[in-house]
């Protein structure tokens, strides 16, 4: 990991522990989960970044979509990102529940709900695959923080629905990649001090 990287990943995981939620407050899990969505940011910026380095990359231009997923899912490999969902059963079972009823659209062109975009989504997230439930996964992240920023997601507590298990999701997947550069940055010490 790049030393500028670490160095951003530090600054915003100080914010993120600045974040207290004593009265259960909507803005501060607004608050929380774009905070995580901007250090899994830099994480899946720095995967590309690593892929690039290593020419590991398989076509000249990827999406930020595709950095978020595809890349992702490829960097910490799929059986790796499904086992630590392994204790977040219930948050994927519960964005299943919330897009199945309609109550949560994910997939909006120009703020308009793409029926069938998440219906093929919830298949995905009940896939065996952990290739395809894990880019499910991570999909619903990506496209939940697009309609936030782009401004189809609105600041009412019926949000906390889909923010909660989010959150979790994304505390799990920042957990694995921590852990996936923290090993890489061992190895290439370890590469060094035999060199």
């Amino acid at each position: 990991m790049r030393p500028e990287t670490k160095e951003f990943i530090d600054n915003w995981e100080l914010k993120l522990s600045q974040i207290k939620n004593d009265n259960d407050q909507l803005k501060e899990l607004y608050d929380k989960f774009t905070t995580l969505f901007t250090i899994y940011n830099r994480y899946y910026n720095e995967a590309f970044y690593q892929f690039k380095e290593d020419e590991k990359l398989s076509k000249s231009r990827y999406s930020d979509f595709e950095k978020a997923t595809t890349i992702i899912l490829e960097f910490s490999g799929a059986d790796s990102l499904i086992k630590s969902f392994d204790k977040n059963q219930k948050e994927i079972d519960d964005l299943w529940m919330l897009i199945e009823s309609k109550i949560f659209h994910i997939n909006l062109i120009d703020g308009e709900p793409c029926e069938k975009i998440d219906k093929q989504l919830l298949e995905n997230l009940k896939s065996i695959s952990p290739e395809v439930k894990g880019k499910a996964v991570l999909s619903v992240i990506y496209n939940v923080r697009c309609n936030i920023v782009h401004g189809y997601k609105d600041f009412e507590e019926y949000q906390r629905l889909i923010l909660e298990p989010l959150i979790k999701l994304l505390e799990s997947v920042i957990e694995l990649l921590k852990k996936k550069f923290d090993d890489m940055n061992r190895q290439q010490k370890q590469t060094e001090k035999t060199i």
